[in-house]
């Protein structure tokens, strides 16, 4: 009986070390084109395209999000997978909680 614990733990653990080995790339996010599925973001080396599917998660802080919610400027993160043709997919898109606007004197 250990021994199934044991590996239930470590097939757990498996799971978890795997979505953190995902690479990331972060950057202000310059466009999202819904019909196309991408997103593009800036890095000090140039311009960065994402595919998304419709497994992307998209939050704000806690907050789950649609494509269509971000705002272009905005910084975000994105952990991303390389699918067989060598395009850069995302599989989790973060970015920070916006400060609210300031009150105008």
């Amino acid at each position: 009986m250990p021994r199934r614990g044991a590996i239930g733990w470590l097939l757990l653990a498996g799971v978890s070390l795997g979505a953190a080995a995902l690479p990331f790339a972060k950057g202000p996010l310059e466009k999202v084109d819904l019909a196309k599925k991408r997103l593009v973001i800036r890095e000090p080396t140039g311009a960065r395209v994402f595919a998304f599917t419709d497994k992307t998660y998209f939050y704000r802080g806690q907050q789950k999000l649609t494509p269509d919610q971000l705002t272009t400027g905005e910084v975000v993160a994105i952990r991303f997978r390389t699918d067989g043709t060598g395009q850069e997919v995302a599989t989790h898109c973060k970015t920070a909680i916006l400060p609210p606007e300031p009150a105008e004197p």
